[in-house]
């Protein structure tokens, strides 16, 4: 498997994780919002493809740019962790990586991954 393939992967379960991919708006967490099938806050979105570079619609519940969004935050943590993936999926959910968060996000992220 490519880098590449694992990557797209690893979002594709992140998003079976988040929201079942269901196309929805969650309050659920007590903070701002979380928008779409990866469960985007708009917050992110916007610093994310500023960073990038990246026009940014707004539309978070479009799923293309959801995805996109999501693609290009998960990136960030793989750099941002030298590349441990444990510790980028640990953060794509919490903002940093968790190591007690290990044991049931990251876990559930990496058994879908492997289910396809």
């Amino acid at each position: 498997m490519t880098i590449i393939t694992k990557i797209l992967l690893t979002v594709y379960a992140i998003c079976s994780v988040e929201s079942d991919f269901r196309n929805v708006i969650n309050h659920d967490d007590g903070g701002s919002a979380s928008y779409g099938i990866c469960q985007i806050k708009a917050k992110t979105a916007s610093w994310m493809t500023k960073k990038y570079g990246q026009n940014y619609s707004s539309d978070l519940m479009n799923r293309k740019e959801n995805f996109n969004v999501a693609l290009m935050y998960y990136v960030y943590q793989l750099r941002r962790y030298d590349g441990d993936e444990r510790c980028a999926i640990s953060a794509y959910n919490a903002g940093r990586c968790i190591k007690s968060n290990q044991n049931t996000y990251v876990s559930k992220v990496l058994r879908r991954r492997e289910i396809k």
